[in-house]
């Protein structure tokens, strides 16, 4: 019986991949796991420099910023800016 192998180069390498997976609390990741999560990454990835370019765009710049990240970050409402979290904490008790 043969295993089917994934040949699919990665963009992410495997130390790396697993790096980020410790972080997020992932004590084991199976190497079948890897391609999956690169390729994930490499949409995420790409959407993310779409979204920040149409925010450099948007600003009639030439230079991306980390401003500019953020903002994209926050138009897909993956995360929330620090004074918001308690702005709904307090509508919350209410």
């Amino acid at each position: 019986m043969s295993e089917e192998v994934d040949n699919t180069p990665t963009f992410y390498t495997k130390p790396a991949i697993v790096r980020l997976a410790r972080k997020s609390g992932i004590k084991i990741l199976t190497d079948d796991a890897i391609p999956m999560i690169d390729r994930m990454l490499r949409q995420r990835v790409r959407e993310l420099t779409n979204d920040s370019l149409a925010v450099l765009n948007a600003r009639n710049a030439r230079t991306l910023q980390a401003a500019d990240v953020m903002e994209a970050i926050k138009m897909r409402g993956q995360i929330r800016t620090s004074g918001e979290h308690l702005a709904l904490n307090k509508t919350e008790s209410v």
